[in-house]
């Protein structure tokens, strides 16, 4: 399993998406955004151990990362309303997850649900790199339907 290839795969979409809704909604993605969205920051870097009121930093707002989690969101619920059943966003969620990748935090901002472990047997999906490039519709020129076999 090439855990890179995966990413790079999930990466492509979701950026992808991202910057279409930006287009769609007349305002596309700024420079700023562009390079936000190449380099997320890691939150998980900028946890407080301490608690306490003496230890607490005010963290400036950052529109421009919440702008990214807004386009994120009203891509996905345009993908889930056109079609519940494609697994997309959830596999690159899950991709995400697994490699401890920022685009992961941005994804959960956005709404975006992963599977769980129930719903992965019950659909019997086995991440293999080629199953998520067909689930993308990376490796062929369709998209391949849940449970279709190429």
């Amino acid at each position: 399993m090439d855990r890179k290839a995966d990413l790079d795969v999930a990466l492509k979409f979701v950026v992808g998406r991202i910057e279409e809704q930006a287009v769609q909604s007349g305002e596309p993605l700024t420079h700023e955004q562009r390079i936000l969205l190449t380099y997320l920051p890691n939150f998980t870097s900028m946890v407080i151990a301490a608690s306490g009121p003496e230890y607490l930093t005010p963290i400036p707002r950052d529109i421009n990362y919440e702008e990214l989690c807004a386009l994120g969101k009203t891509a996905y619920l345009k993908n889930l309303k056109q079609n519940p059943v494609r697994l997309e966003w959830a596999i690159a969620s899950v991709v995400f997850k697994l490699n401890r990748h920022p685009m992961w935090s941005l994804l959960q901002q956005a709404g975006v649900r992963t599977l769980d472990h129930g719903q992965m047997g019950r659909i019997r999906l086995c991440i293999h790199p080629f199953d998520v490039l067909n689930v993308l519709g990376v490796a062929t020129n369709r998209t391949v339907a849940v449970g279709e076999r190429n």
